[in-house]
């Protein structure tokens, strides 16, 4: 199989996107691969998320020596919630009405409600006002996905990168399937989500506040 996701994220500012061959990435049946996502887990090479791991592979993960230490980082780019905003802008968005544009993100599972409250405010505003109002664009960053050995990262490289390709399902579908549990972070009843923020805040900070749950 050639392995190759799409290029849409091309038109954002210094963060080089192209189509990038992934056929290399050795196929893993989904059993021994969420096993290994568990060992991973379990090491704290990776932290739970919310997200599901679900990257954007037009951005070319790669793993890179920790500055301050001796230990190595996996960086990647994610599929935030400013990164749904910009895909679904660049694939017409940009051409609909204010609510379908914020509708279709919210579909997409964007979390809208400030965007929704600024609109509201002013009934003028496109979506391109929306995209430059909360900086969109300059908060899709690459971050660190996993931290331990090099082994380690670059393991966790491999297994990101072939679950993003051959077994990530819809948000819908994965929260619907118990065996998927063990990504997730475990919240208490009626503790929302810190993710979600319609703000362009930066997907590190986002993550940074999901481990501390």
């Amino acid at each position: 199989m050639n392995k190759i996701q799409t290029n849409i994220f091309d038109f954002i500012e210094d963060v080089k996107l192209v189509n990038i061959d992934y056929s290399n990435i050795p196929n893993i049946e989904i059993d021994e691969l969420l096993s290994q996502i568990q060992d991973l887990i379990n090491k704290k090479v990776l932290e739970r998320t919310d997200k599901y791991f679900r990257l954007c592979l037009s951005f070319k993960p790669y793993v890179i020596k920790s500055e301050f230490s001796e230990t190595y980082m996996l960086m990647a780019l994610a599929w935030s919630d400013s990164a749904i905003y910009n895909y679904i802008f660049e694939n017409g968005g940009n051409k609909l009405s204010t609510e379908k544009y914020l509708n279709i993100c919210d579909s997409n599972g964007a979390y809208t409600k400030r965007a929704w409250e600024v609109f509201n405010e002013d009934r003028s505003l496109t979506p391109k006002d929306l995209m430059k109002k909360f900086d969109i664009k300059g908060h899709i960053r690459p971050i660190s996905y996993a931290n331990g050995s090099k082994e380690d990262c670059e393991r966790a490289l491999n297994v990101l990168i072939e679950w993003n390709i051959n077994h990530i399902k819809s948000l819908s579908e994965l929260q619907a399937d118990n065996k998927y549990n063990f990504i997730r972070i475990h919240r208490r009843k009626g503790e929302i989500e810190s993710t979600r923020c319609m703000n362009g805040e930066c997907i590190g900070g986002i993550m940074t506040r999901e481990v501390a749950f």
